[in-house]
């Protein structure tokens, strides 16, 4: 199944519980050109940025999933605003979507909800990713509510299977829907930000991974390095037999423990 498929599901579940009475065309009389603007507006972004097709999708599943389609994580208010949660941290593409509404604000001024136009474009954003399209019922009503602490109905990938279960029928979604949603979903920063990473756990890794290297290799520098002093040329195997019948196979690590002591803290930094 394609990866767009199963969060269509998902979404045209919610839009069939929306509270609002949805349809088809809502706007083909109030603001005609609503439809096309926002495809017009996508089509533009994804174009430029094509993983902007994702995105739009992702800005939906999470402004969704938490209170319903209704744009709640569009809304600005201050250090309490759904979208400054940590579940939300990775979400982008909010300026496309004001784009969007800023251009039919301008012909068609406070007809077409913001709701409207993250599910419009997530739509278009799909098709332009050359899935299939489908029909948005559309008349969605402004969210009011903007809370931070809403983002624990958020699933998150250290929830306990048994905590991501309750969470999926909470919403009215089965265990099968939880499987299939989770086989599909890849969870891939669209922008890297290295202040965000526990560096911690690398240090660790970059001493580790040293260390590991430098005791493969280093009975090869003992072995050069006493050639390099010989006064005369002595193969390798004339220099490696004395050494290890006159001292066993520790001679090849004469010196090891200091060498490491000194570079690992270099190498983990």
């Amino acid at each position: 199944m394609v990866p767009f498929v199963l969060p269509l599901l998902f979404f045209s579940f919610l839009v069939g519980n929306s509270k609002e009475q949805l349809q088809v065309g809502f706007y083909s009389n109030t603001c005609p050109q609503a439809e096309p603007t926002i495809h017009v507006v996508v089509r533009d972004v994804v174009l430029s940025e094509p993983n902007m097709a994702a995105i739009l999708l992702r800005l939906q599943f999470h402004d969704c999933f938490v209170e319903g389609c209704d744009g709640s994580i569009l809304i600005d208010n201050g250090p309490q605003s759904e979208k400054l949660a940590f579940a939300h941290q990775w979400v982008r593409g909010f300026g496309v979507i004001e784009r969007a509404k800023a251009q039919l604000e301008a012909s068609c001024p406070g007809v077409v909800s913001c709701a409207d136009i993250v599910a419009l474009a997530a739509r278009d954003a799909i098709v332009m990713a050359n899935r299939p399209g489908y029909q948005v019922p559309t008349g969605r009503r402004e969210g009011l509510v903007s809370n931070l602490s809403l983002e624990t109905d958020m699933t998150y990938v250290d929830d306990s299977i048994q905590l991501l279960k309750d969470k999926i029928l909470k919403k009215g979604l089965t265990e099968k829907d939880l499987v299939l949603l989770s086989c599909q979903e890849v969870h891939v920063p669209a922008e890297f930000d290295w202040q965000m990473l526990d560096k911690s756990k690398f240090f660790f890794l970059g001493a580790a991974i040293f260390s590991g290297v430098s005791t493969t290799l280093y009975p090869v520098v003992v072995l050069k390095t006493r050639q390099q002093v010989s006064q005369s040329q002595v193969s390798c195997m004339k220099t490696t037999l004395p050494l290890i019948r006159g001292k066993g196979f520790r001679a090849l690590y004469c010196g090891f423990g200091n060498s490491l002591t000194g570079t690992i803290p270099a190498r983990a930094l």
